[in-house]
């Protein structure tokens, strides 16, 4: 774009010398006026590019380094190119704020499911040990209560197999219910032993073996 335009003439019919020192001056006042629209163009160029980009480049940093600022938006720019540029940029800045609220609800949301969750392990679990406290509650009554009917009727069954009155018959019959009652014993006293260590309540015999 032309910024001005300057005519110059210069009359043919004045002395060598004059032309020379004409010349001089026209040349300095030439500079003079470069230099004017130098400085013009700079001032126009940072009022129009330089500042706009560092106020975009300041809220960037300030973005950059705190959280807090995210959605700042930068103040609007003049000139076409710049103000799109603007535009941009603050929309970019919009929607990472926007992300941000999105992902905080999430992590919140998050953790209060995590929490919840935590919570609901908590009773169950606290259900399972009341459930396995009462479960080992119960093998140990029952276990002593069927011990207690089965030792007397192998107690008997002692008691008849040794009397003289039983005949051999009725003695291989007692030997039979004998051995059935020892093993249902042994199977009882294992259960009872379950639940013993289930309960932590488990003792520890020490017996010498080869």
């Amino acid at each position: 774009n032309v910024l001005s335009a300057i005519s110059i003439r210069i009359p043919l019919d004045i002395p060598y010398a004059r032309a020379d020192q004409f010349t001089r001056q026209l040349s300095l006042l030439l500079l003079i006026i470069l230099l004017i629209l130098f400085a013009c163009q700079h001032l126009i160029h940072r009022r129009t590019v330089l500042v706009p980009l560092e106020r975009i480049r300041g809220t960037a940093n300030r973005i950059a380094q705190h959280d807090e600022h995210l959605g700042e938006e930068a103040a609007p720019s003049p000139g076409r190119e710049l103000c799109e540029l603007t535009n941009a940029f603050n929309s970019m800045s919009r929607k990472l704020r926007h992300n941000m609220d999105h992902l905080e609800e999430i992590v919140h949301e998050r953790t209060r499911e995590l929490a919840e969750s935590n919570r609901q392990l908590a009773t169950a679990k606290e259900k399972a040990e009341v459930a396995n406290h009462a479960k080992s509650t119960f093998l140990a009554n029952m276990s002593h209560e069927l011990r207690t009917p089965l030792n007397a009727i192998l107690g008997f069954a002692r008691i008849m197999t040794r009397s003289r009155l039983t005949d051999p018959e009725h003695r291989e019959n007692l030997g039979i219910i004998s051995q059935c009652g020892e093993h249902l014993l042994t199977l009882i006293n294992q259960v009872l032993d379950l639940s013993k260590i289930e309960a932590g309540c488990i003792t520890l015999d020490e017996e010498r073996f080869d």
